[in-house]
């Protein structure tokens, strides 16, 4: 700190065996069943869906029918691993660390992390018969790909990392929204009617175009003007969601 050395500390081999002698025999149990299951080979799924928010709020107006601004916000996140190690010379039956660390391990492990994020805000008129408002829906996509094999042989002081790249590319992030007008009956749910405010067709690709005032048309003008508007319009009703929930 400041240019001063505070702490040393020189680690090698005979201070891992001293380190390693005050643990009893017992505390290697799991080192040993993990090895093994790595030996044999892991193939590990996970998932976990879970509806992290679930928020209503209805307030009345000065017209006499009630506001209600609603917030649903679910996830699922997925896990799956795969793992193949090989040990060179074979671990014994009462392993140790430093069998370990004087042994060359190779690893190969394949690992993907996906989370998919569905959020739906609505914001309108609910009455006992009728209810009438706005219906934004976004699906976020996130996809973690890991594609590693390893070589450790700690006695040479060798380490070697390998990142596979992975084949057929994954699209990493993706986030989409939608924004829809609804009406519904109380009386006959199932006609329901959903008319979207951007029609279908009518958004850009922002993904394959370069982007330059001058280059604008009238109609791309038009229509830049309603993705602000529709911003806007977004970014006011969750600074007001936001504002409501600290207030209640």
């Amino acid at each position: 700190m400041f240019g001063q050395e505070l702490f040393y500390q020189e680690v090698n081999k005979y201070t891992i065996e001293n380190i390693i002698k005050v643990f009893p025999n017992g505390r290697f149990a799991s080192i040993q069943a993990a090895v093994t299951a790595l030996q044999r080979g892991l193939d590990i799924h996970w998932s976990k869906p879970l509806l992290s928010s679930e928020n209503r709020l209805v307030v009345p107006t000065c017209v006499g029918l009630p506001l209600e601004t609603s917030l649903y916000y679910s996830s699922v996140t997925r896990m799956q691993l795969k793992a193949q190690t090989q040990i060179t010379p074979e671990p014994k039956d009462d392993l140790r660390i430093l069998q370990l660390l004087e042994s060359n391990i190779d690893l190969k492990t394949k690992f993907a992390l996906s989370m998919n994020k569905d959020i739906v805000f609505n914001i309108g008129v609910n009455t006992n018969l009728i209810q009438a408002g706005m219906e934004f829906r976004t699906q976020v996509h996130i996809v973690l790909p890991v594609n590693m094999e390893a070589n450790v042989n700690a006695g040479q002081k060798h380490f070697k990392l390998d990142f596979i790249p992975e084949l057929p590319d994954n699209e990493l992030f993706s986030i989409r929204s939608k924004a829809f007008a609804v009406t519904r009956n109380s009386e006959d749910l199932a006609a329901v009617k959903m008319t979207p405010i951007v029609a279908a067709g009518t958004e850009p690709n922002v993904l394959k175009q370069t982007f330059s005032p001058k280059d604008l048309s009238a109609e791309d003008t038009t229509r830049a003007e309603v993705s602000a508007k529709i911003h806007f319009l977004l970014l006011n009703m969750a600074v007001a969601v936001d504002w409501m929930a600290t207030f209640y």
